[in-house]
């Protein structure tokens, strides 16, 4: 066997090993806030007052795979359905991008997937949803920079026919800010 095949076969296991324990959503999180030094919360109350969420989402291929993901079961919209659904039954509404501007209490919700293939029918994926604020700019009308207020992310080894695994994932992480969100704003 060549050296790079032991080197490629050591790094798959590696992974294999660690990926079950690096950002594994279980299905049962419990809502957590950075703590500072002084014991208070680092980031207390970001989601408080949010009434309206916009999504984006950002695909990223490596490889043979070149956005294909749909015919193993990862569909942008079914997922975006999915997705809108849940924020609607969390009370929260879905508004397009132009809305979103306007609108003083929206936030961008964007979720990130990036596919790399390898060989055997192996990808590493990283998926993540990261939720944006306005934080207004001083000394100018209206103008403000986005600002990331939450996130939570995933990622590892997965087999081409497990793809839609993925989907599950950041459908996990969505209720993880819905079970947030609910926390900061009594919902």
């Amino acid at each position: 066997m060549y050296k790079s095949s032991w080197f490629y076969y050591g790094l798959l296991s590696l992974l294999l090993v660690a990926a079950p324990q690096v950002g594994a959503y279980d299905g049962e999180t419990t809502p957590s806030t950075p703590r500072d030094n002084s014991g208070g919360d680092f980031s207390d109350l970001t989601l408080k007052g949010i009434d309206a969420v916009t999504l984006q989402f950002n695909w990223t291929y490596y490889g043979s795979l070149s956005g294909d993901s749909k015919r193993y079961g990862l569909d942008q919209a079914d997922l975006e359905k999915a997705i809108t659904e849940r924020l609607q039954q969390a009370g929260l509404g879905v508004l397009n991008y132009d809305e979103a501007l306007k609108s003083p209490h929206a936030v961008l919700m964007q979720i990130d997937i990036g596919i790399s293939s390898g060989s055997y029918r192996w990808y590493s994926y990283a998926v993540g949803v990261k939720v944006a604020n306005k934080l207004p700019l001083s000394n100018t009308q209206g103008a403000f920079t986005p600002t990331t207020i939450w996130s939570d992310g995933r990622v590892g080894p997965v087999e081409q026919i497990e793809l839609r695994r993925l989907g599950n994932y950041i459908l996990g992480m969505v209720d993880h800010f819905i079970q947030d969100y609910r926390a900061q704003n009594q919902v």
